[in-house]
């Protein structure tokens, strides 16, 4: 390989140390911002009972969703090689399928929550239930995207989705913070805007990367 393609190479994926690192430094740092916010908002408690929710739910949410992730992430790559299309195809099945699979369980976790917390952990942890049951449409829309979230990072477009997460840190902050501190509303509420905040966070995320998964030709022209 000559000098020439080595530089021509880097240039290409330039985008990587330069935006891929701050946004990991950024993904990494959203998800435990939330809990100290609560504390800053409310108090430890109302902290508690989030993390305990977060931890019952959102955990083995995710580690599905890595399985799944990692998954797309060794058939993606190569697909795009071929065309940007079979991507984009393999992107909207597996959206689907992740949706489906998770949408009945989390909504019957989400109706039946505060029972279940009470029977597990006790009924000095009901109220973890209950921020289940406002949190349910985040953790449908993070199942559901959150496991193709690299998408924007195959397409070098590692700028958007720096975008994105730090979006993301601004609106979990604003819509617990401005709530509970100007509006003085419950804690219930207050998660209840922040829920739908990052609900539609994650479903403008699917749309922005099913934006950039165009034809063949619209991809070459804009890498």
């Amino acid at each position: 390989m000559s000098l020439n393609n080595i530089k021509a190479i880097a240039f290409y994926y330039k985008n990587f140390p330069l935006y891929s690192m701050p946004a990991g430094l950024i993904n990494s740092f959203s998800t435990h911002i939330t809990p100290i916010v609560l504390i800053f908002a409310y108090n430890p408690t109302i902290a508690g009972f989030y993390a305990l929710t977060q931890r019952a739910l959102g955990l083995p949410l995710t580690l599905v969703g890595q399985s799944i992730s990692q998954v797309y992430l060794s058939q993606a790559p190569e697909l795009l090689q071929k065309d940007v299309y079979l991507v984009r195809e393999l992107y909207k099945k597996v959206a689907r399928n992740l949706f489906l699979v998770g949408v009945v369980p989390i909504i019957l976790l989400g109706i039946f929550g505060e029972g279940i917390f009470t029977l597990v952990f006790g009924e000095s942890w009901a109220n973890s239930g209950v921020y289940l049951q406002v949190l349910f449409l985040m953790f449908i829309a993070q199942f559901t995207v959150a496991p193709l979230s690299q998408t924007l990072n195959i397409l070098n477009k590692q700028n958007i989705q720096l975008l994105w997460d730090i979006t993301r840190v601004v609106v979990s902050m604003v819509t617990i913070i401005y709530p509970s501190k100007v509006l003085l509303l419950k804690p219930e509420i207050t998660l209840l805007i922040y829920s739908v905040s990052m609900s539609l966070l994650y479903i403008g995320l699917y749309f922005i990367s099913l934006h950039y998964l165009k034809s063949k030709g619209d991809y070459n022209n804009t890498i």
